[in-house]
């Protein structure tokens, strides 16, 4: 697993002086829990950067059915692609709790993105970092069973994001089955049954909204290869 820092931020990753010049033009917007960043169809009338809580990027079916993307944390960017071509939003972004976006007008975009010539650098790279990422649930989705799907998204999701604890045991907090199951397209009821396999294994143990896996190498080890090589995850540690 490679993990890397700022995989989901081209702003975090500009070289001074693009940083601060992009960052200066940025304002603050608090988003309470359950509020809208953007909704599917309106305008790339800007782009975000969270500062701080998390918001979760989703679609619905027609029936009401989330579909969950993922949820993006404190320095993640969001809403760029609407920037570059100038398309009407294709998916939903909600705060999943109390949370502030750093909001950069389309105007401040384009005026730094021709002043400084590295912003389209690193936003190639930051968009050919995404793609892998999205190859990769694409993959597991098409060729995986849930149980192999759920053992990879929480083992992506522990060396990403995790709370490592003194025993070397990780914390994953504030994760459901429901949430679980939005974002890989199940009932709550299967994941509950394929994350009982896991325990039984003894590669997780689960508490309430709690995931704790013991051994995060093993767990990466039993699964990370089913469909190739190492794989790229966002890491959030200091």
């Amino acid at each position: 697993m490679l993990g890397m820092p700022g995989l989901h931020s081209w702003i975090r990753q500009l070289p001074e002086p693009a940083r601060t010049d992009v960052l200066a033009a940025m304002r603050p917007r608090g988003v309470p829990e359950g509020a809208s960043v953007y909704t599917l169809g309106s305008p790339p009338n800007e782009c975000y950067m969270i500062d701080s809580g998390r918001v979760r990027v989703c679609n619905f079916s027609d029936t009401g059915k989330e579909v969950c993307m993922g949820e993006l944390f404190s320095g993640d960017c969001i809403a760029e692609l609407g920037m570059i071509d100038g398309l009407p939003r294709f998916n939903n972004a909600f705060a999943a709790e109390d949370s502030v976006v750093l909001v950069l007008k389309k105007a401040d975009f384009d005026r730094l993105y021709e002043q400084h010539v590295v912003i389209a650098r690193q936003l190639n790279l930051f968009l050919a970092h995404r793609v892998r990422y999205l190859y990769v649930s694409a993959e597991d989705a098409r060729a995986l069973s849930l149980n192999q799907r759920l053992a990879r998204m929480l083992s992506r999701m522990g060396w990403g994001s995790g709370i490592r604890g003194e025993n070397g045991e990780i914390l994953i907090e504030s994760v459901s089955h429901e949430t679980l199951g939005h974002m890989l397209g199940a009932t709550r009821q299967a994941v509950s049954r394929e994350m009982k396999i896991l325990e039984k294994a003894g590669l997780v143990r689960v508490s309430y909204s709690r995931v704790y896996i013991p051994d995060i190498k093993a767990l990466v080890s039993k699964f990370e290869n089913l469909l190739g090589g190492e794989n790229i995850v966002p890491d959030y540690r200091d």
